[in-house]
C-alpha cells in the first residue's frame, strides 16, 4: 500500500516542475482507543473564513485577492497624489484591501465596487471589521452598470479586473462620466500582444480560467482613453514584476505549510489556485500576455491629441 504524501508537499513539487512518490511499507495498525466524548461548539464562521479567501489572503497579504502588498498599491497609488479631501472609485475591489490602503495611509475616500458576490460580502465585513465602513466600504455591483456619481470623483482606480469585461467601450464611457475635470485614472490589467494570440498560443490560458478573459492589447487601450480626452501620462510593462510577485509568493507560501496537512476543501483550492497562477505565470513569461499599468489625466470637453 502507497503511503499519503502530504498535499503541501505534492504541490510544492508539482509547483517545481517534479513528481513525488513515496516507497511501499507494511500498513501499522494502531492500537484501539477508546471513543472520545469531548463535546466541543464551533462559532459562526466570519464571510472572509473561506478556504478560497484565506488561501487568497495566505498568498498575497490581507485583504488582497491578486499579487501586490499594500507597500505596492502605495508605490502604484502615488501619482494619484491622494488626500483627505478626495473620493476615489475602485473598481472590481475584490475583498477591498487597495481601498483600505488607500483610505488608510492617504485619508482618500474610497468607493469600492465587485462583482463576485462572496468577495463582496467578504470584504464589507473585512472594511467593518477595521473601522472603515464608511470610508472604504465595499459593495456588490456590475462594474459596467454600477450607478455612479456624476462627476463625482477625484480617481479611478482598479486592479487587474477590466479584462474579463466584454464590452470595455461601454465600461469606458461609463466611467469617464463618473470622473471630475481634471479627473484622473489608474489602473493595472491583463493585455495581448495581439487578437490573434488568443486563438494560438493564449489558448491554454483561456481555458484554464475560472472566467472567461477578454482582454484588450495595450494600443488599443491608449487609443480608447485618449479618445475620451485623457491624456495618458503612465503606460508602463509591469509583467517582469508581477511574474516575480507570482513565484515568490507560491515559494513562500509552500516552504511555510511545507510539513502541514490542509482540509480537504482547502487541499483542492490550493491545487486549483496553483494551476490558475501556474498558467498565468507561464502565460506571461511567453511574451504573449502581459501586464500594463496606465495612468491618465481627463482633460473633459477639450479634445488630446493623439
Amino acid at each position: 500500500m502507497t503511503r499519503r504524501i502530504p498535499i503541501s508537499m505534492r504541490l510544492k513539487a508539482w509547483w517545481q516542475g517534479y513528481d513525488l512518490r513515496l516507497k511501499e511499507r507494511p500498513v501499522e495498525v494502531p492500537d484501539e482507543e477508546p471513543p472520545a466524548h469531548n463535546i466541543t461548539y464551533e462559532r459562526e464562521k466570519m464571510p472572509w473564513e473561506t478556504a478560497r479567501i484565506e488561501l487568497a489572503q495566505a498568498l498575497w497579504g490581507s485583504g488582497m485577492i491578486s499579487p501586490g502588498d499594500p507597500e505596492f498599491v502605495q508605490d502604484m497609488v502615488k501619482p494619484l497624489g491622494l488626500n483627505n479631501e478626495m473620493s476615489v472609485l475602485d473598481m472590481g475591489a475584490g475583498l477591498g484591501g487597495c481601498a483600505r490602503v488607500m483610505a488608510e495611509s492617504f485619508g482618500a475616500w474610497v468607493t469600492a465596487l465587485e462583482e463576485d458576490v462572496a468577495l463582496a460580502e467578504a470584504g464589507a465585513a473585512l472594511s467593518e471589521a477595521a473601522g472603515m465602513g464608511r470610508r472604504a466600504p465595499v459593495t456588490q455591483a456590475n462594474l459596467s452598470e454600477a450607478e455612479l456619481k456624476q462627476r463625482g470623483y477625484d480617481a479611478i482606480f482598479s486592479k487587474d479586473a477590466f479584462f474579463r469585461i466584454i464590452d470595455k467601450q461601454h465600461l469606458l464611457d461609463h466611467l469617464v462620466k463618473a470622473l471630475k475635470p481634471r479627473g484622473q485614472v489608474l489602473f493595472t490589467d491583463y493585455v495581448v500582444d495581439s487578437p490573434e494570440s488568443l486563438d494560438g498560443d493564449l489558448s491554454e490560458w483561456l481555458q484554464r480560467e475560472p472566467m472567461a478573459p477578454h482582454p484588450w492589447t495595450a494600443a488599443e487601450y491608449q487609443k480608447n482613453l485618449v479618445s475620451r480626452n485623457i491624456e495618458i501620462r503612465v503606460q508602463e510593462d509591469i509583467t517582469h514584476r508581477f511574474v516575480q510577485m507570482i513565484r515568490s509568493a507560491w515559494a513562500e507560501y509552500l516552504d511555510h505549510t511545507h510539513n502541514q496537512r490542509p482540509e480537504e476543501e482547502l487541499a483542492k483550492v490550493m491545487m486549483s489556485e496553483a494551476e490558475l497562477w501556474t498558467g498565468r505565470a507561464a502565460a506571461m513569461e511567453s511574451g504573449h500576455l502581459r501586464v500594463y499599468r496606465f495612468h491618465g489625466i481627463f482633460h473633459g470637453g477639450k479634445q488630446i491629441r493623439q
